[in-house]
């Protein structure tokens, strides 16, 4: 991570937003598609999406669904829901989706030490 302490405003901004109450927390595990002595690589993902409306902002979001997937053994990933002349769309914040390839996602791995394989006795290994 870089950090640039005290830069102007960006100019080439077209756009921005008002702050964002509108959220997708998607949840990742193993656990009942698990075979014992099977590679993970070759096992589906079981996805669990939420949608959360009126957070106070996305600190409240990243501590529930970091408090959440540990109680579930799982994964997650964030998203904003935003909406443009185009539609509605959502933009990837935070988290790891494990069917994505790994050139194409987040590196960090959240909750961190998350075990969502085999029943949540195993670590997750980027492929």
């Amino acid at each position: 991570m870089e950090i640039r302490p005290s830069i102007p405003y960006p100019s080439d901004l077209r756009w921005k937003s008002a702050p964002i109450h509108h959220y997708y927390v998607t949840f990742w595990d193993q656990r009942h598609t698990a075979t014992q002595g099977v590679d993970q690589a070759r096992i589906g993902w079981r996805e669990d999406m939420h949608e959360i409306q009126d957070a106070p902002d996305i600190v409240e979001v990243v501590e529930w669904a970091e408090e959440e997937a540990r109680k579930r053994d799982a994964l997650f990933t964030i998203f904003v829901r935003m909406n443009s002349a185009d539609g509605a769309g959502l933009v990837w914040v935070a988290g790891l989706d494990p069917t994505v390839a790994p050139e194409h996602n987040f590196a960090t791995i959240r909750p961190s030490g998350a075990t969502p394989m085999a029943g949540g006795t195993q670590p997750y290994r980027h492929p």
